[in-house]
């Protein structure tokens, strides 16, 4: 039941309607249901979410969306995030929600832009993929009779969700083949992050700057600079880590890290440990946790062959670019149906 819940949740988060001005409300809240005594007694803190009024989010050229199109959407988030307890939403500061229900609707509307292009673009869903998939929903919730449950809960129809699995279809398809089949990968790209040293092994020494002064950490400055000078001198580092490293765990054993990945630790850390030379010490290295120095003891390359890496490399080299040429496609949507968002009122 519960991989039902978040299925449904997730089409309830891209729902859509008639490509008409107005974005319908999903369905009317009867003022005896739960969802209806949350949001009274929410809206005593927070009257954007009373459910007898309806304020105006966003609009564009096509539609808009107002409150009373995403109170459902908004009632199962917080509850989930909340089990229920509405008294946790109302000690939150009241721009934070006003601003998760903006960005919900600005989720709507970036999905139902992108529904818009896609039908335009002649994408559609047979009604036996339809049924397959309800059936496919029904079945998980272990039965027909428990399925209708869930959706009274959620104040959905049967229509309702056939339409949302329609939308759901035609939507993902059109990204993936319109958009997202452009992100293509070379083999240089891949074979240039194969050729990377994936791991490391460092001697570490780090003093730590966090929550102190201006003053105190212009006098670790001092003391990095000084370590620095007595490594570069000749000193040992292992000895030095263990007497002067802020790091407990890492005096222990003169400040050795086994095994770092590339991408663990923080950026500018990282691009030292994987840029110094192999057996040479790196300069001062500062993040938001302190100083660092390191020692580069050791670095490994994958040790797969590339046919068996290639795979996965292309995923994480286009998992960025697909985001990006995502993002560029709503924004592109975004100007052509001049969408804007309306104050809130206060």
């Amino acid at each position: 039941m519960r991989r039902m819940t978040v299925y449904l949740l997730i089409l309830t988060t891209i729902y859509f309607l008639s490509c008409g001005k107005s974005l319908e409300p999903l369905q009317e809240i009867a003022k005896d249901s739960a969802q209806y005594q949350y949001f009274k007694e929410l809206s005593k803190n927070i009257p954007l979410v009373d459910p007898d009024r309806d304020v105006l989010l966003l609009e564009t050229t096509e539609f808009k969306i107002s409150t009373k199109n995403i109170l459902l959407m908004i009632y199962q988030n917080l509850y989930d995030a909340t089990g229920g307890d509405v008294q946790r939403i109302k000690n939150e500061p009241t721009e934070r929600i006003k601003a998760f229900i903006l960005d919900g609707a600005q989720r709507i509307a970036e999905n139902r832009l992108l529904l818009l292009e896609a039908i335009k673009a002649g994408y559609k869903v047979s009604e036996d993929t339809v049924k397959k998939t309800l059936d496919s929903l029904i079945l998980k919730a272990k039965g027909a009779e428990q399925f209708n449950n869930e959706l009274k809960k959620r104040n959905m129809t049967l229509e309702d969700v056939k339409r949302d699995i329609a939308d759901s279809y035609i939507l993902n398809k059109y990204v993936k083949e319109y958009i997202l089949a452009s992100v293509k990968v070379s083999d240089s790209e891949v074979m240039a992050v194969y050729s990377q040293d994936k791991k490391a092994t460092v001697r570490h020494i780090v003093k730590i700057t966090k929550d102190r002064g201006e003053a105190d950490k212009a006098a670790i400055r001092q003391q990095i600079e000084g370590i620095l000078g007595q490594l570069r001198g000749g000193a040992d580092f292992a000895k030095i880590a263990e007497k002067y490293s802020d790091d407990p765990g890492g005096r222990k054993n003169g400040g050795l890290i086994k095994n770092i990945e590339r991408g663990e630790l923080f950026p500018n850390l990282d691009n030292a440990i994987f840029t110094t030379p192999v057996g040479e010490t790196s300069e001062i290295v500062e993040t938001e946790l302190g100083y660092h120095i390191v020692k580069i003891i050791e670095r490994q390359r994958d040790s797969r062959p590339f046919e068996e890496a290639k795979k996965q490399i292309i995923e994480e080299l286009s998992q960025p670019m697909r985001q990006k040429a995502l993002q560029d496609k709503i924004d592109e949507l975004k100007q052509k149906y001049q969408m804007k968002i309306v104050a809130l009122p206060s």
